[in-house]
Order: C-alpha cells, then structure tokens, then sequence
C-alpha cells in the first residue's frame, strides 16, 4: 500500500497496528500563537448558526486558499520533522462550533483514492486544548483492518445503530494545543458535542501520497453502481455531487456489495482485537 511514512520506525509500526498515533509538543508555543491569530481573523464572532466551520468551505474561496498557504508555512516544516513520503494539497481550521448539536458521530471517511493501493493520513492538530466539555476526539483502535471496503460519497455507514457498543471501545484522545493526531482514512472516529462556551478549533488537512489521485466514488441506487471520477483537488469543497458523466473521465466502475456484518461479528472481532479502551473510553 501506498502512503506517507513517519520517519521513526517505531512510530510507524503504532500507527499500522492501531490506525492512529499521538505526538506530543509538535508545535511550539510561538507557532500556536501565529495559527491562534490566523484564526481569530477569519473566524465570525457573530454567531454559530451550525455545528461546525470549516474555511475551506466557510469563506470566500481565493480568502481560504491563501489562508491555506499560511496554515502549511506553520505547520509543514513541524510536520515534516515526523513524516515524509507526502503531498498536502490544502489545509483549514475545521472548528466545532459551541452547540448542543455538534456531535460526529462514529464513521469512517468516504473513499477518495484507487484503494487498497493508495491510503491517506488525517491530521487533526488542535490550536486549544481538548477537554471533555469541548469535545475531543475519539477514534476506534485498528478498526481500519475489519472495515477496509470502498465507501462512496455520501453513502450512509451501514454499522451506526451498533455505536453504542463501539464506543465502550473507544480511545478519547487527550490532545493539548500543539499535539499532533494522525489518524487513517479507514479509521471509526468521532466526538462529542462542543459543551463549552468557545469553540474548539484544529487545523486539518489530509496527507496523499505522491502518486496518488483523487477521485469521486458515486453511488447510484437506482442500480447499485458505483462509478469512480478522476477529479481535482477542488472538487470536494464543490458541494456538487452526483453524476458526473459530463464533467470528468471515468476510471472504473463497480456493483456497490459492502460486506454484511452481523452484531455478533462485530462483537466477536472488538473482543479479540481491540478489548475495551483504557484510554478514557467513551461511556
């Protein structure tokens, strides 16, 4: 498979085993102060009309594409102390709104890459600590080797009315300002809602390996198939989903089959593969 690499062998085995890893202090306190004033300057004090703000979505495009570069001219050189191997095609500040509505619940990310040749990272960089009132992040260990399939864009992830029980597996990450999250794409992940008075900003963006592509998975349901576009890297802040015959070559198609897990599967793999977390789980 491929994809980006941490440099320390160590790290690297952690992350394949588990689909996650934390490091700690990778930003420097100066460094949190600069993305902390980028974000004051384009986040909206007026309000939080949603759950959720993210800039590349939120603001004028040319606004989040320079706000972008500024991210990486922060970030990158941290990052690239720790992983190499990696293209990073657009960075933002994702926050979590103050909402009694903001939760994400348990999902995996939707299939954006040639797989199982390609893999992506998440990076999830928080510039405030993450508290239990604010919402931190949890994510479910080695889940990214039982729920390996393709999963189209906007395709409901059919295990959700079994959360409950996957979260009593679940690790909450207590990541601080500065710390770094890098979780797969495959990888059950989610948080809770946002209970405090503020809003909990990361900054966010994906690591592709060089030679990978991007690609749109869209599902038809009227015949089950699923057609795969070569698209750019714009494409997914679009909002324009569905067919896209007219609009980017086709790479292939394929009949939409994920497999069929039954809860006592599921329950069978958590206790022989993951055991229930010691980390804070999510009760």
């Amino acid at each position: 498979m491929k994809t980006a690499r941490f440099i320390d062998p160590a790290v690297q085995e952690s992350y394949e085993e588990n689909g996650y890893v934390l490091l700690r202090n990778v930003l420097n306190r100066d460094e949190i102060t600069q993305l902390r004033l980028l974000f004051e300057q384009h986040y909206p004090r007026e309000g939080w009309p949603s759950t959720m703000w993210n800039s590349l979505c939120d603001i004028p495009h040319d606004v989040s594409a320079n706000l972008s570069d500024q991210i990486l001219k922060i970030v990158k050189p941290r990052l690239d102390e720790h992983i190499t191997n990696y293209v990073c095609p657009a960075a933002t500040f994702l926050v979590k709104n103050p909402n009694e509505k903001s939760t994400v619940t348990l999902h995996r990310d939707f299939s954006v890459q040639d797989e199982p040749e390609f893999s992506y990272q998440n990076i999830w960089l928080p510039i405030v600590d993450t508290t239990p009132e604010n919402g931190q992040l949890y994510v479910l260990r080695k889940s990214h080797k039982f729920f390996d399939y393709p999963l189209p864009h906007n395709t409901v992830w059919p295990y959700l009315e079994y959360e409950p029980m996957l979260l009593k597996y679940c690790d909450v990450i207590d990541a601080k300002a500065g710390d770094l999250v890098v979780y797969g794409d495959k990888v059950l992940h989610g948080s809770p809602d946002n209970r405090s008075k503020h809003p909990r900003p990361v900054v966010h963006f994906g690591l592709l390996h060089p030679e990978a592509k991007l690609y749109y998975y869209y599902h038809s349901p009227s015949d089950n198939m699923v057609t795969v576009y070569e698209v750019p890297y714009t494409f997914f802040f679009e909002n324009a989903w569905g067919n896209q015959d007219h609009r980017f070559p086709i790479y292939k198609k394929f009949s939409y089959s994920p497999p069929l897990l039954t809860q006592q599967q599921i329950i069978q793999w958590l206790e022989k593969e993951v055991h229930k977390s010691e980390l804070h789980p999510v009760l």
